[in-house]
């Protein structure tokens, strides 16, 4: 299904940064070909609504 995996680490400023000035961008920014792996994901709690979809 996937071919490979693009990760993501909240651990560095400029992601967590990213993610919570523009979740919605953030989130559409992601590869869809490949399994999205975002890690620290608990450091911007009010985007887990954007990765319901």
């Amino acid at each position: 299904m996937f071919k490979k995996s693009y990760y993501a680490s909240f651990d560095k400023p400029f992601k967590l940064t990213s993610a919570k000035n523009n979740t919605e961008q953030f989130i559409n920014n992601l590869p869809s070909d490949k399994l999205d792996i975002i890690d620290e994901v608990q450091l911007a709690k009010g985007n887990f609504s954007y990765l319901k979809i």
